[in-house]
């Protein structure tokens, strides 16, 4: 299983109604190419959790997903890109997910505890989670400047 943000994002782009994004409201242009760039990303990282870095050919995800080379080189000119953008997505979600144990828990050993179950559901249950991980464990191979995890 895998979580996708853009799935949100097509059921707005369905409605046709206009959706606010940020300060402005977006057309239903933006929202497609949204939409589309988190199907990639969320394929990709599906992808990369099960196969690594170099197990994947980005060619047969193109397929996969029914769309152009293209398509995907539009949103992420390289496959580093696409490995950064999931690194990163990774451990932006840890500041996030440790404030709210934090908040939840006046004990601080309570909130470790907590982050730890957060963590594990995390590993269990989202594939950008486990791909952000198996591609820092890989970064050797990956020729490209990646985001560094919990510098301040």
């Amino acid at each position: 299983m895998c979580r996708v943000g853009g799935v949100t994002l097509t059921a707005e782009i369905e409605s046709g109604k206009p959706v606010r994004v940020g300060s402005g409201h977006a057309t239903r242009r933006e929202l497609a190419g949204a939409a589309t760039r988190e199907r990639i990303l969320a394929a990709v990282a599906q992808a990369f959790d099960q196969r690594g870095y170099l197990g994947v050919n980005l060619n047969s995800v193109v397929q996969e997903l029914g769309l152009t080379k293209g398509a995907l080189y539009y949103f992420f000119p390289t496959k580093e890109a696409l490995a950064s953008e999931i690194i990163a997505r990774c451990f932006d979600a840890w500041v996030p997910l440790a404030g709210q144990a934090l908040e939840e828990h006046a004990d601080l050993l309570d909130a470790l505890v907590d982050v730890t179950y957060r963590v594990a559901r995390g590993f269990q249950n989202d594939c950008f989670t486990r791909a952000g991980i198996r591609l820092s464990q890989e970064r050797n191979l990956i020729k490209a400047e990646l985001p560094v995890p919990f510098v301040g």
